[in-house]
């Protein structure tokens, strides 16, 4: 299975090296910029294309990395009648196979490739991907190309989750909501810290510590790890405290706690199957009550 690459940014480069450092065969790699596609050939011990369906016509497999806005307009490109029995992959979070329209009246097959983890570096991110979860999204034709596909991330040692079309768009906001607004949420609570006295930094170093212990917990965890890690005022019953803290924020800060909090305490009941805090669900809903 000859393999090729559209793009190369960090997602291309990542890939395309992982599958050269395993021994699967890279016809090579395209770029707009053919100073990036050297660059990435070099790299990865492979060659650089300056005719994208040169490449798709050496390439069993196409993997189209590049921005997301940009995928139609690559695949509209490709040469038809190159394009028969062929796999085209993207490796968007937010895009479904969708974008490769009308791909069924060649033969060929549509797969989005998703990396759950972020790659961050050119040069050094395929080191972390082995062992990492990938999600993958497909539009078949042939039975033997997702057979086929499967293998092939499986021989990588990653781990394949797969979903639906129709479920592409949850999945990126809940990525989001563990990566970004994970981010979002330390800057709030390092922003408090900063208005209850402490220095910039002194709060940075503070949250940065307090959430990497408590995610180490969770990580450590057998099962249940959200649970299992789970601490603080709302899992003790401490309605006094959880009202305390309401009092002492305002705005988004207050809301972002009060929406949070009604997350944490569904884990705490899962914790304690016998917690039924009353005045904690009010304080946490008392918006829905008036």
């Amino acid at each position: 299975m000859n393999i090729g690459f559209v793009g190369a940014g960090k997602v291309g480069c990542s890939l395309a090296k992982l599958l050269t450092e395993r021994g699967k065969q890279v016809s090579g790699i395209y770029s707009r910029s053919p100073s990036s596609a050297a660059w990435a050939a070099q790299f990865t011990n492979t060659t650089h294309f300056e005719e994208i369906n040169e490449l798709l016509d050496v390439s069993d497999v196409l993997f189209l990395t590049v921005p997301d806005q940009s995928i139609r307009s690559v695949y509209e490109s490709l040469d038809p009648t190159k394009l028969v029995d062929k796999i085209i992959c993207h490796c968007s979070g937010a895009l479904s196979t969708a974008v490769f329209e009308g791909i069924e009246k060649y033969g060929a097959s549509a797969f989005s490739i998703h990396p759950f983890v972020a790659i961050s570096s050119r040069h050094e991110s395929y080191q972390n991907l082995p062992h990492t979860i990938f999600t993958m999204e497909s539009k078949p034709i042939r039975k033997e190309h997702k057979e086929a596909m499967l293998a092939l991330l499986q021989d990588l040692d990653l781990q394949v989750e797969e979903i639906t079309a129709e479920s592409k768009a949850a999945y990126h906001g809940a990525a989001v909501m563990a990566s970004n607004l994970m981010l979002g949420l330390l800057s709030v609570a390092k922003r408090e810290l900063q208005a209850a006295g402490f220095s910039e930094q002194g709060a940075t170093e503070a949250i940065l510590s307090l959430a990497e212990g408590n995610l180490a917990n969770a990580i450590k965890a057998e099962e249940k790890p959200f649970v299992t890690a789970l601490t603080g005022p709302i899992q003790r019953g401490d309605a006094s405290t959880v009202e305390g803290h309401l009092k002492a924020f305002s705005g988004d800060s207050r809301e972002i706690y009060r929406l949070l909090s009604r997350e944490v305490l569904r884990l705490a009941q899962e914790k304690n199957g016998t917690m039924d805090d009353i005045r904690l669900t009010e304080l946490l809903y008392e918006d829905e009550e008036e």
